[in-house]
């Protein structure tokens, strides 16, 4: 019979009862053969979407976009509608499900696990293909400093200098452009910047934030 997608309101609850978070959902609901109301369930349709982390289906509900492989656990990929309580554009959703960078989704809200909403944020959102999930990175700007490795342009990541060469995997320096959630002063990062370019700081790309293995005594 004919259906019909309304707005609904999960409400998460604490061990006390005491509601902690609101969040808008889709819900689809139609007449059975009764002809009384009921939740319509398992309302999916396939996608011109190949999931650009494991190939298979993309499946799309009232809700959001998933992996078919989320069945069996092969693929974690899944995308809301609504993510972080912003409503997605579709041209951001097709680019995301294309395999490629969302535009800048402004004031993105993380929500801890006691329901409290945490400082809005922007973000570029993608699929990460190796860890096979959605992920989400932070837009940059570009600085007056220069990189002490390859002498390409830093950009400010929001708390971090980060070399403009990291895009092509040439070159990965980087340095924290705050502490204790101050700005540094510009003379002391022009400093320390000067100071691993001479090399009385040593390590390179990785003289102030590396992933690799550190030795300690």
């Amino acid at each position: 019979g004919e259906q019909l997608v309304v707005d609904g309101v999960f409400e998460e609850k604490n061990e006390k009862g005491k509601v902690v978070s609101k969040r808008k959902y889709k819900q689809r609901i139609g007449l059975n053969e009764k002809g009384t109301i009921e939740v319509v369930k398992n309302h999916v349709i396939e996608t011109n979407f190949t999931c650009p982390a494991c190939g298979k289906k993309i499946l799309e509900t009232d809700n959001a976009y998933y992996c078919e492989g989320r069945s069996d656990k092969s693929c974690n990929v899944y995308l809301g509608k609504v993510t972080s309580g912003v409503e997605l554009k579709q041209a951001d959703i097709d680019l995301i499900l294309s395999g490629s960078d969302s535009s800048v989704i402004k004031k993105l809200v993380p929500m801890a696990k006691d329901g409290k909403k945490g400082k809005p944020y922007d973000a570029i959102l993608f699929i990460d293909k190796e860890k096979r999930c959605l992920s989400r990175k932070f837009p940059s700007k570009e600085t007056s400093y220069s990189c002490p490795v390859c002498n390409a342009v830093l950009r400010d990541a929001g708390g971090r200098l980060i070399c403009s060469n990291i895009d092509n995997g040439s070159c990965s320096f980087q340095m924290y452009s705050t502490m204790y959630k101050k700005p540094i002063a510009k003379a002391k990062l022009e400093k320390m910047i000067e100071q691993v370019r001479s090399g009385e700081i040593s390590g390179g790309a990785d003289a102030y934030i590396t992933k690799g293995v550190v030795d300690t005594p």
